[in-house]
């Protein structure tokens, strides 16, 4: 049982630190100054500066949860460690939703590139 939960937090840490890696990666290829900021709550997040370019939001915002779910889907394995990890891989497409902090960037992005057409 004590493996398993280890597998669990290891592949949660994993899951997030590559999540906000692509974040971050994408940020710094866009001269957007990113930063990677902890809470109180230990909740990890990029933080970068907004130069109001629509494309690049989307990128940024949908390039961690779909690059992850591609991952999830070619995790494969019986151990402790690749299930928790195909899981959490998988369980970014929660994050493509506007209740989260990267879809809404992706909605807002994406309405504001609808607006911008002429």
């Amino acid at each position: 049982m004590i493996e398993f939960i280890l597998a669990f937090i290891c592949s949660l840490v994993m899951i997030v630190m590559i999540h906000e890696g692509f974040h971050y990666g994408l940020a710094r290829i866009f001269n957007r100054n990113p930063q990677i900021k902890i809470n109180k709550y230990l909740q990890v997040s990029v933080v970068y500066k907004n130069n109001h370019n629509d494309l690049q939001n989307l990128v940024i915002a949908c390039v961690g949860p779909l690059c992850l779910v591609c991952i999830g889907i070619f995790i494969s394995g019986n151990n402790l460690f690749s299930l928790p990890a195909k899981i959490f891989c998988l369980a970014n497409l929660i994050n493509l939703f506007p209740v989260t902090a990267d879809g809404e960037v992706i909605i807002l992005s994406l309405l504001r590139m609808c607006k911008h057409e002429p």
